[in-house]
Order: structure tokens, then sequence, then C-alpha cells
């Protein structure tokens, strides 16, 4: 019995009106600080001389079971690369198609990190 009173809790807690408010402010937050942080990253060097940076971020959300899903999104060439960062691939070594453009490791940006830590860069 205690089990699905719990369970029934968590779920009438997830429909209420405010708890969903709450869920789209906070992502909405996210996605403020985030929209920040990439327009400051914008400024760095990259790999290719034109439209490496066609980076946003975009907001999505569903409801499954019951629950509100919202979503913070990076949409990048290389996203993973963006945010976390990366050591140079042997395309950039001699004889590489980009030779000689990048000889060190690229910085990480933690665009959505520091946006879901509630900081902007």
């Amino acid at each position: 019995m205690g089990v699905y009173v719990y369970a029934s809790a968590a779920r009438s807690a997830a429909r209420h009106v405010k708890t969903r408010r709450g869920v789209r402010k906070v992502r909405d937050g996210v996605t403020r600080r985030a929209t920040k942080n990439l327009e400051l990253a914008d400024n760095t060097s990259r790999i290719t001389d034109k439209d490496y940076f066609p980076a946003t971020i975009q907001e999505a959300e569903s409801i499954k079971n019951d629950h509100e899903r919202c979503f913070t999104i990076l949409h990048a060439p290389n996203a993973v690369a963006l945010e976390f960062g990366h050591a140079p691939s042997g395309a950039f070594g001699p004889g590489g198609i980009y030779a000689g453009r990048q000889t060190k490791d690229t910085p990480a940006q933690y665009i959505l990190t520091r946006a879901a830590l509630g900081a902007a860069l």
C-alpha cells in the first residue's frame, strides 16, 4: 500500500500546474544563460575558414507518463567538442588537411554545463 501512495503522490505532483510552470521557468533560465554563453564563446578561432560556428540553442519539451520533460539543447557541428574541448586529430598534423591551423587542444567552452549550474561565462 505504501508504494502505491508514494507513486500516486509523485504522479499528482508531476501533473500539478505550478510544478510544470516551475520546471519550464528553470529550463528558460538555463536556455537564457546558455544563449549568452554561446554568444560569448563565438569569438574563439575555429578550424574552418567559414561557417564553422552555426551553433544554436534550442528548447524542447515533452510529457511522458504524466511527467514534464524540458530540455535545453546545443546544436553544433561537433557539440561535444565545443562543450568539453578536444585534442587535435591527425588532420592537423604534418600533411593533414588542416596542417598548421591548430597545434594545441581546443579549450572546453562548457556552454550548457555552466548554464545548468547557474553561471554565465
